[in-house]
């Protein structure tokens, strides 16, 4: 989970300038995964879940930015399609 909100996080902030109106979407199945990761993280976790979070949003990035400013198209196209898989499957398994 804390992987995932890292990676809701990166989204967030690139459809802020790309979407605005996509990130509040976002930003509240980001705020329904950190539930998660409260729910399931133990108390001496701090730590391990910031660096988990961290980790999953510079990945993200990484992945969306490749996506956007890449002059390769069928590179562009791979890792844009990654991008959109990884942030699916987390946010395959919240309730709508």
């Amino acid at each position: 989970f804390a992987t995932c909100a890292g990676r809701l996080s990166a989204v967030m902030e690139y459809q802020w300038m790309f979407d605005g109106e996509a990130s509040e979407r976002t930003k509240d199945q980001r705020a329904a995964v950190l539930e998660l990761v409260s729910a399931v993280m133990e108390p001496d976790q701090g730590h391990d879940v910031l660096s988990w979070r961290l980790a999953g949003k510079q990945a993200q990035y990484v992945l969306l930015t490749r996506g956007t400013f890449n002059e390769n198209p069928d590179d562009a196209a791979w890792a844009m399609s990654q991008a959109e898989r990884f942030a699916a499957e987390c946010t395959g398994f919240l309730l709508s």
